[in-house]
């Protein structure tokens, strides 16, 4: 962070932008930026290219059957998926895009247009969600705490040992994934109960 500072580009307008939908309500255009830094005698200069979908993402609760709703540009979701749980267990294949987008395609097919992301398990990859973004799948990324070891069933509930490792490292995770437009919302963990035990109020 003694490094780091944050600059403000400025806005940027895209005519007639198409907007990204789950692959269930529509089309999936997605667009790129190319951001260039260069240091001002010029001798070092660095570039990132980003790719990005335009949608919103909100959420309501029924006032009559409390039930949660999901909407993806303003337009109700029914959520129809499954739980992911590393389907590499050695990570062997973590960086291939194909195998994500083959694995995804297969969810698809089945009619899934939502997956959650196990808190027990990992944070998916960028190639995961470089392949859900394509595929047109709505992705829920839990956090890394579950009830197996955040006091429910073992463990204590003052987990994880060092809160502010983890908190950098959330925000570390917000940063990398925000601009997927698969990527519908965050949650805490996996069976986080009492919520007033878990998590720890300063990193929940």
């Amino acid at each position: 962070d003694q490094h780091a500072a944050d600059y403000h580009l400025g806005n940027i307008r895209i005519p007639k932008a198409k907007l990204w939908w789950p692959h269930t309500h529509g089309d999936q255009p997605l667009y790129t930026v190319q951001v260039l830094f260069r240091s001002s005698d010029n001798a070092y200069e660095s570039r990132v290219d980003t790719a990005f979908g335009v949608r919103t993402v909100s959420s309501e609760t029924g006032a009559a059957s409390k039930s949660f709703t999901l909407k993806i540009n303003g337009h109700p979701i029914f959520l129809a998926g499954g739980n992911w749980i590393t389907t590499d267990q050695f990570l062997r294949f973590s960086n291939s895009y194909q195998r994500y987008y083959n694995e995804l395609t297969l969810m698809a097919n089945a009619g899934f247009n939502s997956i959650r992301v196990w808190g027990g398990g990992i944070t998916e990859t960028r190639q995961f969600y470089q392949a859900a973004d394509e595929v047109g799948m709505l992705i829920y990324q839990e956090f890394w705490m579950t009830g197996d070891n955040n006091g429910r069933f073992a463990g204590d509930y003052d987990w994880p040992n060092d809160h502010g490792s983890y908190t950098r490292n959330v925000r570390d995770v917000i940063r990398k994934l925000r601009n997927h437009p698969s990527l519908a919302f965050f949650g805490g963990g996996n069976e986080l109960y009492p919520t007033s035990k878990s998590p720890p109020r300063d990193v929940g």
